[in-house]
């Protein structure tokens, strides 16, 4: 039996193929993922955290400043805006007779807005868990207040202000369930 030359130059070549993507680009995909799992792990642990270092800063008047800021950002966009439609081409001058090759276009604003939108994304969980926890925090203490003196408040309150990680939080909280618990009183749930 007589095998046809591009049958055998076809098995030949999937068989090469097969090879490369085991030896070659199977590991490489494997690296690029453990780098990328690293990597997640480490920027949502510093996220946190300074989730946590954020709200140990207590209630301050950062939607205020949020607002101000998409404020300008609004008005500064709608200039640029302004601007791209005044230094646009004419429709006519855009219609040419020689086919050239595609320009950017609106990709740069294209990047800009999803910047804009990561970093809007980013401040509205900083604000929402900072505002989160203040609250958790606060209403705790003040249900436990009457049952410690007020020496214990205060220390409890400088833990909070001292606050850098999430396992800081974990263990002002365990300590204040336990005073909970020691008191039988029983706490709401946490919110975050």
């Amino acid at each position: 039996m007589k095998i046809d030359s591009n049958i055998r130059n076809s098995v030949l070549a999937s068989v090469i193929a097969a090879i490369l993507v085991i030896l070659l680009i199977q590991p490489m995909l494997s690296a690029i993922w453990r780098i990328l799992q690293f990597l997640g792990t480490y920027v949502s642990g510093v996220f946190v955290n300074y989730l946590y270092r954020n709200a140990a800063l207590g209630p301050t008047n950062e939607l205020d400043f949020i607002m101000f800021t998409f404020g300008l950002v609004f008005i500064a966009g709608g200039m640029l805006a302004g601007l791209h439609s005044v230094l646009e081409k004419p429709a006519d001058e855009r219609e040419e007779k020689v086919r050239r090759p595609p320009r950017l276009g609106n990709y740069p604003f294209g990047v800009a807005v999803f910047v804009f939108c990561l970093a809007t994304l980013f401040l509205m969980v900083s604000a929402f868990t900072k505002l989160e926890l203040n609250a958790t925090f606060n209403q705790r203490i003040l249900i436990i207040a009457p049952h410690v003196s007020d020496q214990k408040v205060k220390e409890l309150r400088a833990s909070w202000a001292s606050m850098r990680t999430g396992e800081d939080f974990d263990s002002l909280n365990a300590e204040i369930e336990s005073i909970a618990k020691e008191a039988e009183i029983e706490l709401p749930p946490r919110i975050l």
